[in-house]
């Protein structure tokens, strides 16, 4: 099975050899959240907080694309 091509670009390789997806809002993630529970995928979000920044969503995909 393979990403949908709507969100397929968002995913970059991460330092672990997976895949991630980095958003800057809440709602662009969960919109995320929502295509890949819709297609069956396993994934982890993560919320990214740096100082003087807004935070960042890190939609972390657990199975191999």
């Amino acid at each position: 099975m393979s990403l949908p091509l709507s969100i397929q670009n968002l995913f970059k390789p991460d330092v672990l050899g997976g895949r991630a997806a980095r958003v800057q809002s809440s709602v662009e993630a969960k919109n995320l959240e929502a295509v890949l529970r819709q297609h069956n995928y396993s994934f982890r979000t993560k919320i990214h907080k740096p100082k003087r920044r807004s935070p960042e969503y890190v939609v972390m995909l657990l199975e191999p694309a």
